[in-house]
């Protein structure tokens, strides 16, 4: 938990490019939609065309290690922004390794949106309600 604390303090301090390019297993992959983006600099390469202003905040809420010690998976929030505006929250699981120092990095990275919300529906004779009883 304290690695993923950690890796989401350096996002904020300093931009995602830079907490990606520390905190990213050599082997590390990150999973975009359609891609899977390999190694701590072609990831952080991929945020260069970032606009101004742009972020990315997270928060751990959960995480599961071996007893080992040498990796460890967490879960959290996370919430994408420009100028402080919101663009995208939703969920993220990090997989972490111990590498040859013994410092944990994270091997693989996902995040899930949350689903866009839905307008809600008036009932009407030709789309009756959930009871089935027309509008």
């Amino acid at each position: 938990m304290q690695a993923d604390r950690d890796f989401a303090a350096l996002s904020k301090k300093d931009g995602p490019k830079a907490a990606f390019l520390q905190y990213m297993a050599k082997d590390g992959a990150f999973f975009q939609p359609g891609v899977v983006v390999n190694g701590p600099e072609p990831i952080s390469a991929g945020f260069d065309g970032s606009p101004p202003g742009f972020g990315i905040d997270w928060t751990p809420d959960g995480g599961h290690g071996s007893a080992s010690g040498d990796l460890a998976v967490t879960t959290g929030r996370y919430t994408i922004h420009v100028s402080g505006q919101a663009i995208e929250q939703g969920r993220y699981v990090t997989v972490w390794r111990k590498d040859e120092s013994g410092a944990l990095k994270a091997v693989m990275d996902l995040g899930v949106p949350d689903p866009a919300a839905q307008a809600p529906t008036t009932p009407t004779p030709e789309k009756p309600d959930l009871e089935g009883r027309p509008g």
